[in-house]
């Protein structure tokens, strides 16, 4: 369905920032 497909496309792209803002704190604390 278009909404499973929806859930496919949002979901790399949180998990992506999630890595994106974990290493920018990392970064920050450094």
């Amino acid at each position: 369905s278009l909404q499973e497909l929806s859930s496919l496309l949002t979901f790399p792209k949180s998990t992506t920032s999630s890595c994106a803002t974990s290493a920018f704190t990392k970064d920050s604390n450094e």
